[in-house]
């Protein structure tokens, strides 16, 4: 599948593997297993991952399966993961944006975020528009591809 169009379009696969097991919202995770099972995942053909900034420890585990792969198999592992950020409802300045931008970046240890799913709650409060511009701001720097 394809989502977007032109030079937007990023091809994802029809089956998106969810990160939220490894939030630790349904018991303890045991890190190491669950990289395990991030291999079993790609040797699988799932390759396209959701995670989210309130996964708990589910960007940084996608860090340290990145790490392991580059380091057992010499090559970049072959995965997208797609993460969303969910902001408070409140003032949206740039360096906010920016910060959570970059947090993700660095939970995920990428130099530019596959797709950022922006999560607002409360349409009443009209803020979300000023984060929206600021994400397509990161974009055109190159931090997301895909806001």
């Amino acid at each position: 599948s394809v989502l977007g169009s032109g030079q937007d379009a990023l091809p994802i696969k029809r089956v998106i593997n969810g990160l939220w097991q490894v939030s630790g919202a349904h018991g303890r995770i045991k890190p190491e297993q669950a990289i395990e099972d991030m291999f079993k995942y790609v040797d699988s053909g799932l390759t396209t991952w959701d995670a989210a900034d309130h996964y708990g420890p589910a960007e940084i585990l996608s860090r340290e399966f990145r790490n392991q792969y580059r380091l057992r198999r010499n090559k970049e592992p072959p995965i997208q993961v797609l993460t969303k950020w969910v902001p408070r409802p409140s003032d949206m300045p740039f360096e906010l944006v920016e910060a959570a931008v970059d947090a993700r970046l660095q939970r995920l240890g990428v130099e530019q975020i596959d797709l950022l799913q922006f999560h607002w709650w409360d349409y009443n409060n009209k803020n979300y528009i000023q984060a929206m511009k600021h994400m397509k701001t990161l974009k055109e720097q190159g931090k997301i591809k895909k806001p």
